[in-house]
């Protein structure tokens, strides 16, 4: 995935609004990290963008009697966001694979009855990441999971399972931190659809509305590259269907 720092995507949208970031009072900084993540799951739902699309084989769990599920999250792989195809093998390098028929439910992906591979491959986006406003300055400890703005660099990390210490920081103890990647695709709709509702929050409401269609305008670029320049398909591989998939 291409990145940007979080640094850049503020400078964008506070200069929209004729600031810089250092000028930017504490709680707009915060308000606008709200919009921002908004604007970044509408925009990582939008379209299966190949970069945040991921192809790979996923272990399956159950039995015969309760029926198989291939589980939203398993240890050591990243957790599903949208299903877009199950297979019986990776469809990019055999002409033999075919489509599984598959359902959803609380507990992951049901395998349809009859069509359980061995090793099934799974189409799916990653789940949207989010930004924070709170501070990586050693002056406060995180807990595990939790996010921080290291102004340092401009990233946003996240604290690993054993938290993060009242000191450590991505450069003095990097083991304990994680990068939350920006993707650089989504960054000028972000930043721009963000402006946009910092507006509407500031009752700049006419321009607010003249403002969300070229906000939008940016996200129908980004398309128009991969499927008009790069001729990238949307969604799914050209294999052979089992059944019908997506329901029972």
């Amino acid at each position: 995935m291409r990145q940007v720092t979080y640094r850049s995507v503020l400078e964008e949208a506070f200069g929209l609004l004729g600031l810089t970031l250092e000028e930017a009072a504490t709680n707009e900084v915060t308000e606008m990290t709200t919009h921002v993540n908004r604007r970044l799951r509408l925009g990582w739902e939008y379209f299966p963008w190949p970069e945040l699309m991921r192809l790979e084989p996923r272990a399956k769990a159950g039995d015969g009697s309760a029926g198989w599920y291939i589980p939203w999250e398993a240890s050591g792989s990243e957790p599903l966001g949208e299903v877009f195809g199950v297979y019986t093998g990776d469809p990019r390098t055999s002409p033999t694979v075919s489509e599984v028929g598959y359902g959803l439910s609380d507990r992951g992906v049901e395998l349809l009855p009859g069509q359980v591979p061995e090793t099934p491959w799974v189409s799916y986006r990653l789940r949207p990441v989010r930004m924070t406003a709170a501070q990586i300055d050693g002056t406060r400890g995180f807990a595990a999971g939790e996010l921080g703005y290291y102004a340092a660099d401009g990233n946003v990390y996240q604290a690993g399972a054993s938290g993060a210490a009242v000191g450590a920081t991505p450069d003095s103890d990097p083991a304990a931190w994680t990068l939350v990647p920006f993707p650089a695709l989504l960054a000028p709709y972000v930043a721009y659809g963000a402006y946009v509702d910092f507006l509407k929050g500031d009752r700049a409401q006419e321009k607010a509305k003249l403002s969300e269609s070229d906000a939008q305008a940016l996200l129908d670029e980004e398309i128009l590259k991969i499927v008009g320049q790069q001729n990238q398909r949307a969604r799914g591989w050209n294999v052979r269907q089992r059944a019908a998939p997506h329901g029972w």
